[in-house]
């Protein structure tokens, strides 16, 4: 049987991210081969779990006693996962820099010391596919989802290709609140992506009181908008026109089901204002607008206006 070599996490540092906090590791370990994601006490915030595995590298592939040969070691990549428990449903993420076109890309049971289980989670990219790359299956059995949801430690991703078909690059799995330096990156896109307006879709506008969910994964006209599955936060810019009286917009993420006391768009009638806000998403991209009703704020007296929200980027 194949046994992992243990490596040593050292704490580097403890960060504040959105919504959760992020602890940075660095790993003492031989030619600095892998970066551990280790499994902290953990109490899903919702049914959609964040995961993560990375960097994949090719000397992970090698990490085993006695040896196997190593990986492609010109390769680096980034899973990011989630797993819906009320669903079963299991989404995967890849980005990689100097992969060759992959046929696999999978979760496979075996902790740090033990990388001999089966295929459990197979997003099954064609051959030749290239990152980025994203899907979501089906885990075969509620009781797979929940146990990759709760001790992720316990499994690992890797990608093969036609040169490496033992394994090209690799990494263990973890909960996304324990977080290798490489996964803590704000990417902005080359160009905002409408995804919602109200004056062109069937929805009309807010109303006092009103609360929409709003998918970020793709535009209004229904191309992908570039947001990768498992983003934990989304880069927006919402922008209020045509209100028949004064108003605000609270924005936040689709997992919470009461919406905060807060407010991120104050406007007045007629007025045409726009807000950054950076805002946590649930898992699958999506976050939720809720219009302020007469009474909860002062100067609020209820409105009803259209609401334009453009993508400008996430976080990972």
């Amino acid at each position: 049987m194949p046994i992992r070599i243990k490596h040593l996490a050292i704490p580097v540092s403890i960060v504040a991210g959105v919504g959760a906090a992020l602890v940075t590791s660095a790993v003492a370990q031989s030619g600095g081969a892998r970066t551990t994601l280790a499994a902290p006490p953990f109490t899903p915030p919702s049914v959609v779990v964040p995961l993560a595995a990375g960097p994949l590298t090719g000397n992970d592939e090698a990490g085993t006693t006695p040896p196997t040969p190593p990986g492609d070691l010109t390769a680096t990549g980034q899973a990011l996962v989630t797993v819906n428990t009320a669903t079963n449903e299991v989404c995967g993420n890849l980005s990689a820099t100097n992969l060759a076109p992959f046929n696999g890309f999978h979760i496979h049971k075996g902790d740090e010391e033990t990388r001999n289980g089966p295929i459990v989670v197979d997003w099954a990219p064609p051959t030749g596919s290239t990152a980025p790359f994203s899907k979501c299956v089906i885990a075969s059995s509620a009781a797979l989802a929940q146990d990759i949801a709760t001790h992720p430690e316990n499994y690992y991703v890797n990608v093969h290709t036609t040169a490496f078909p033992a394994g090209a690059i690799s990494a263990q799995l973890g909960f996304r609140t324990t977080f290798s330096q490489e996964t803590q990156e704000t990417q902005l896109l080359g160009a905002p992506v409408r995804v919602y307006d109200t004056r062109f879709n069937n929805a009309g506008k807010f109303t006092p009181g009103t609360t929409r969910t709003i998918d970020l994964s793709k535009s209004e006209t229904g191309v992908p908008s570039g947001i990768p599955v498992a983003s934990r936060a989304a880069i927006v810019t919402v922008t209020v026109t045509r209100a028949d009286a004064a108003g605000f917009l609270t924005v936040y993420s689709n997992a919470l089901t009461v919406a905060p006391d807060t407010s991120n768009v104050n406007f007045t009638a007629d007025e045409d204002i726009a807000n950054n806000i950076t805002v946590a998403t649930d898992g699958n991209n999506k976050i939720k607008i809720t219009s302020g009703a007469a009474g909860t704020t002062p100067g609020a007296i209820g409105s009803n206006e259209d609401v334009v929200v453009d993508l400008v980027g996430y976080l990972i």
